[in-house]
């Protein structure tokens, strides 16, 4: 089978350090060849995962269970491994930043390291990483919230945050020199140096702030001087380099590599609370008073949605959609892994639910398609683990190939006469309980005949 990569998954296919068990390990499942597997192994380990930037060798192992998730979650389908390389890598960075934070206070206990070790490579789901990382950020955020709230700040700061207003500014204020991190990559902290890096970080509305050290001085920071001083020098500890939505809500905050002069990665290492008590001032404050933004569609958790592209960073914190009267088609991927998402309403001018539309909306427990609906994209309820029941209308004439694919909780489905075709595994890994509710004569009742599908013999329509 020859397998199409999109612009995301290209972007892992890069040399560099690679752990050869793991190539072997990811070749001999039989979802791709040797060549593909060493690249994909190198690209992960490189570039779409942070946390194994500079890592010790320990670390490294830790692939092996990236690969076993990779496997176990494709179900032998090269195109679903695709789809999980595509969405793994920030997950997966989240949880092995945790790990590289605390394994080291472990030292000491050897077994209990080797415990840690053997839980990630041998035993946990993909889907216990993401719930991991959920449940932290939640507690996290509770936490910078009530640290925010009671934060003092009495005394001058000795930093001043600065809105960025394109590259150019960017890099006159800040770049100049490749900094890189101790190893001779010349990936520049603070993402200064090299337009590509900026217009990636900016290129849906994000708008760039730098939190300067008063005094900040431009000097070359090589792999030589990097290596003796461990990131610090005289002006260390001194910029920080902040990515924020066009909302206005913080997404990423980067540091100097090793800026507080230990090992290990720069990015992700402060929430709002940490900086702001780094720096001395309310950060989030300031970027609301020095930024000009939009205001955000999302209101107590509802998105209003009008047929466009849905910002990612909005994508984990939307709880229930409206779709605005007039939208005739949910997009390609629109809905894409909303993780939180409960609720839906869809009004009678949707005549089309996209591809993959819904996929990965972990808490969506069951949504009626109202008449008018003719298609039903492929994909388009993928893994949506909560998904309970679904009634489908009189007008859809077509559900679409792995269209709910392991909706492991998936009990009931109404689908009528008017469906006259249903794609390739459009119910694989559905739940052992489901029963499909469709008269005798109709091609659901066939198509579940053939597929070994219960079908509610007490209540067919």
């Amino acid at each position: 089978m020859r397998v199409r990569f999109n612009s995301l998954f290209e972007n892992i296919l890069l040399e560099t350090h690679y752990d050869e068990s793991a190539i072997k390990q990811l070749a001999d499942s039989g979802l791709f060849d040797l060549e593909t597997s060493k690249k994909i192994i190198q690209g992960l380990f490189r570039e779409d995962i942070h946390a194994f930037t500079g890592c010790k060798g320990w670390l490294e192992k830790y692939l092996k269970g990236i690969v076993r998730m990779l496997v176990d979650e494709s179900k032998g389908d090269p195109r679903k491994a695709v789809e999980f390389l595509n969405e793994c890598p920030n997950e997966f960075d989240q949880y092995l930043t945790y790990i590289r934070e605390y394994r080291p206070k472990l030292e000491g206990d050897h077994n209990a390291q080797l415990a840690l070790d053997k839980k990630f490579i041998e035993e946990m789901s993909y889907q216990d990483v993401k719930d991991f990382n959920e449940k932290r950020q939640k507690e996290q955020n509770e936490k910078n919230k009530a640290e925010l709230a009671n934060m003092k700040f009495d005394s001058p700061s000795d930093y001043e945050l600065i809105p960025i207003k394109d590259y150019q500014d960017m890099h006159s204020k800040f770049g100049g020199h490749w900094t890189g991190n101790g190893t001779g990559d010349s990936s520049a902290w603070c993402h200064t140096n090299g337009k590509s890096t900026y217009d990636a970080w900016t290129n849906n509305g994000e708008k760039m702030f730098v939190l300067a050290k008063k005094g900040w001085k431009d000097i070359p920071f090589d792999k030589e001087s990097n290596v003796q001083s461990k990131g610090k020098d005289d002006y260390g500890n001194s910029l920080i380099a902040i990515r924020v939505n066009r909302y206005g809500m913080v997404d990423r905050v980067t540091l100097r590599c090793n800026h507080e002069g230990v090992e290990g990665i720069a990015d992700n290492q402060y929430n709002i609370s940490k900086l702001s008590k780094l720096v001395g001032f309310n950060v989030e404050d300031k970027i609301q008073e020095l930024g000009d933004f939009e205001e955000s569609p999302l209101k107590d958790g509802v998105y209003y949605y009008e047929g466009e592209v849905i910002p990612e960073d909005l994508r984990k914190v939307i709880k229930k959609v409206i779709v605005k009267d007039g939208v005739t088609k949910i997009r390609d991927f629109a809905f894409y892994g909303c993780i939180l998402l409960e609720l839906i309403t869809i009004p009678d001018s949707v005549i089309e639910i996209g591809i993959s539309a819904f996929a990965h909306c972990n808490d969506l427990k069951s949504i009626t398609i109202l008449n008018n609906v003719i298609r039903i994209g492929d994909s388009a309820f993928y893994g949506c683990k909560s998904l309970e029941s679904v009634t489908i209308p009189d007008s859809v004439t077509k559900i679409g190939d792995f269209t709910f694919y392991d909706c492991t909780s998936l009990k009931s489905i109404t689908i009528p006469d008017s469906v006259t075709h249903i794609g390739q595994d459009a119910f694989y890994d559905t739940s052992n309980n489901l029963e499909v509710r469709c008269s005798y004569n109709s091609y659901a009742n066939k198509y579940c005949i053939e597929n070994n599908i219960r079908v509610d013999t007490s209540r067919r329509i």
